[in-house]
């Protein structure tokens, strides 16, 4: 819950606000023994304490959430992503998968250090004493790493301190020579947990498609925490699996730490593996590392002319152009070159847009149509009439094209059918393309009375 809350409240600082918010957690083992040992005293038995302290933790929620003031409004004005489409976002599944893959080594020392302890000979309570270095880790660790993080980079240090987890894992011969070593092992453990538990939803403040909608972050780090959640329930077990075939919990360990290792490197697998500014036009498509120029890689796959500008939905590059000829293409942004798909639809000036895997398009002799990203399927097409000359807009799921003449044409966002929900007159000329900003809409027109004249038009609710 603090986690998703910090997308909401904290945009600019969200890793260090995590820290804060989930140190809580790393307090439990030290608090929680005492308190446990208290309540089952006073209530007679295990079942009236874990009564009673389920009743704490509702009413310390309870008073949290009827504190919480409204989210601040965001800068970066957007339409609200719908429920659907943020589990369809290329970036959202990348990390509900990396945090699954990640969950299988994440709860496994938690879980079975005690048992690990009492396996090496120590005493029963050296072996619990195990859980409260585990703890002070996973307390004092949390701040300074979310910190590290929002000056890094979340999705770097995620990287490494997994990375650091599964080195830790994978030389448990070496900590378990004495309980000192074993003690380091726990605190390491503890501090890799706590960091990782704080930063592995905040990773998705990075997701272009969801930074800026509140509701839409919240509900996209539900779903890591949710993917999280099923890995981390079933690493434990298979560790245990492991435990009972060997009778030893080295390979469990092992078993964590491919996890781990994994999900390092699956948190980075975007397009291409990396941010990319990306041009096409002279017959070429082009990706170019925005820090430092690089060529990245370069295809051919477009016409002479492009005047559109191209879109992406982070595994393939979008692009159109209608001089020489009429090409559009879907190009598999990996630097293969490998089209996905091609077809010769004139979409040389409107640029494209994509929602929810389709692709919708005003196109310049007056059709409007919609295609499967992932595959071109024509899914329907209409005819709006005149010419186009400017790009679409996306609000909600309705999307605004004008035509040369100044009609605007409202329609569904919708793959299924075109539904034509509203058409606008205003001006008699438009060369510029409708921008939407918050609440408005904004539309340069041009009349053609006795002297051209052009206006700026605001139009929504003052």
């Amino acid at each position: 819950s603090g986690v998703i809350a910090c997308n909401k409240w904290f945009p600019e600082n969200t890793a260090l606000a995590s820290g804060f918010a989930n140190s809580g957690a790393g307090v439990g083992p030290f608090a929680i023994p005492f308190l446990w040992a208290a309540l089952k005293r006073t209530t007679h038995g295990w079942r009236g304490a874990l009564a009673a302290l389920g009743a704490m933790v509702f009413a310390v929620l309870l008073a949290g959430a009827l504190g919480l003031a409204p989210p601040p409004p965001s800068s970066e004005k957007r339409a609200s992503v719908s429920r659907i489409a943020v589990s369809a976002v290329p970036g959202v599944r990348r990390l509900m998968r990396t945090t699954f893959i990640f969950g299988f080594g994440f709860w496994i020392p938690a879980v079975h250090i005690v048992r690990y302890g009492l396996d090496r000979d120590l005493s029963r309570r050296r072996a619990e004493s195990l859980l409260l270095y585990l703890g002070a880790g996973a307390l004092t660790m949390r701040v300074p790493v979310g910190a590290l993080a929002d000056r890094c980079g979340r999705s770097r240090v995620y990287s490494a301190t997994c990375l650091t987890y599964a080195v830790a894992l994978a030389l448990t011969p070496v900590w378990e020579r004495s309980y000192e070593g074993l003690a380091v092992f726990s605190f390491l453990c503890g501090s890799c947990i706590g960091s990782l538990l704080s930063l592995s939803a905040t990773l998705v403040v990075d997701v272009a498609e969801v930074r800026g909608d509140p509701d839409a972050l919240a509900r996209a780090s539900g779903l890591i925490c949710a993917f999280l959640g099923i890995g981390g329930t079933l690493g434990p077990v298979i560790a245990g699996a492991f435990y009972d075939a060997y009778e030893t919990y080295l390979p469990g360990f092992i078993f964590g730490a491919c996890a781990l290792a994994l999900a390092a490197i699956s948190v980075h697998v975007e397009a291409a593996g990396k941010k990319q500014m990306v041009f096409c036009g002279c017959e070429l498509v082009t990706s170019l590392d925005p820090l430092t120029g690089k060529k990245l890689w370069e295809v051919p796959g477009s016409t002479e002319e492009c005047v559109s500008t191209l879109v992406t939905d982070g595994t393939h590059i979008f692009v159109s152009g209608g001089w020489p000829k009429n090409h559009t293409a879907a190009i598999v942004a990996d630097g293969s070159g490998k089209v996905a798909w091609r077809n010769t639809a004139r979409v040389y000036v409107p640029s494209m847009l994509i929602r929810d895997g389709f692709l919708y398009v005003t196109m310049d002799a007056g059709f409007a149509i919609c295609w499967n990203a992932k595959t071109g399927k024509q899914q329907w097409k209409e005819r709006l009439g005149g010419a186009f000359y400017t790009s679409p807009v996306m609000a909600g799921n309705r999307i605004y094209g004008t035509n040369l003449a100044g009609k605007t044409f409202v329609f569904e966002a919708n793959p299924d059918e075109f539904k034509l929900l509203a058409t606008n007159q205003l001006g008699d000329e438009v060369y510029a393309s409708p921008i939407v900003s918050g609440d408005r809409l904004y539309l340069r027109v041009a009349f053609k009375d006795e002297e051209r004249q052009e206006f700026l038009y605001a139009i929504g609710t003052k």
